[in-house]
This record gives C-alpha cells, structure tokens and sequence, in this order.
C-alpha cells in the first residue's frame, strides 16, 4: 500500500523585496499488507 502527500506552501511572508513564492511539497511512503493479519479476531 502506498499513500502520497501533497501540499502547496506560500513562501510570501519568507521571501526577499516582497515578491511572491510558493513551494510544492510531495511524500510517499509504502508498507506491505500482511494478508494473513486479520483484524478483529480477539487474539
């Protein structure tokens, strides 16, 4: 199973002689299903 993140950030308030910014910011991260779990069997 993967999932993946992704978010915009406004750098304005960062940035240098009052111009605008934005950076995009991306993760992923992966994790094996273990098909023999099962979940909810009380043990």
């Amino acid at each position: 199973m993967s999932v993946t993140v992704s978010c915009t950030v406004d750098l304005g308030d960062a940035a240098l002689l009052g111009v605008s910014a934005q950076k995009q910011l991306s993760s992923t991260a992966s994790e094996v299903v273990d098909a023999w779990r099962s979940a909810g069997s009380g043990t």
